[in-house]
């Protein structure tokens, strides 16, 4: 597995949910009726658990508040099977959680980049 530019020794890939949604942009023509126009997309998030040592997880925590700056620049995330994924992360912090003097679990939520 690796997040962006950095391998991750020991994590897992849990299915959050997939949806299909559509929004439309709608509008009035120029005899006052509505106007609908269909824009398909799926939406695609997948959460991430990492358990790393306190310097991976520093490492990867720092990525993704100073590298990417959250959610604002995707960036290429390769999960276990070494399938490349464009991907956002896609929450307000990193969780951390300590388990150890020495490990650390980080679970992680990213949404997959949705194709215009």
């Amino acid at each position: 597995m690796q997040i962006g530019p950095y391998p991750v020794t020991r994590g897992a890939i849990l299915p959050y949910s997939a949806k299909g949604s559509t929004k439309q942009k709608t509008s009035i023509d120029g005899d006052g009726g509505v106007v609908a126009h269909e824009v398909p997309f799926g939406e695609i998030f997948f959460r991430a658990v990492i358990h790393c040592s306190h310097e991976e997880g520093r490492v990867i925590a720092g990525y993704l508040r100073n590298g990417v700056r959250y959610s604002a620049v995707p960036f290429t995330f390769v999960d276990g099977f070494g399938t490349s994924r464009l991907v956002r992360f896609w929450d307000n912090d990193v969780n951390e959680n300590y388990i150890s003097g020495t490990e650390v679990e980080l679970d992680l939520l990213f949404r997959e980049e949705v194709a215009p």
